[in-house]
């Protein structure tokens, strides 16, 4: 789980490969971004950019995305990884 930059949304991510943003103050999921597919394994880590919009995620398939939480896709992979993503930051 990661907090928003601004502090009124916060990112989770899962072993089913879902990716969630959710409202803080209503508690209400916002967006749900679909990692099956795009994910080789669970999503194990998760952290929001400091200034942007953008999300990154990380799993045991040893690949980095980011995502764009507009699009509701991963904008690219980074491949350069060898071992399982425990934290992304």
């Amino acid at each position: 789980m990661s907090f928003s930059p601004t502090g009124k949304k916060f990112v989770t991510c899962s072993e089913n490969k879902l990716i969630r943003i959710w409202d803080f103050r209503s508690r209400m999921v916002e967006i749900e971004l679909d990692g099956r597919g795009r994910h080789g394994s669970e999503v194990i880590s998760c952290d929001w950019h400091p200034t942007k919009a953008l999300i990154a995620t990380g799993s045991k398939d040893n690949l980095i995305k980011l995502w764009s939480p507009k699009k509701k896709e991963p904008l690219f992979s980074i491949h350069e990884h060898k071992n399982d993503l425990i934290k992304v930051s």
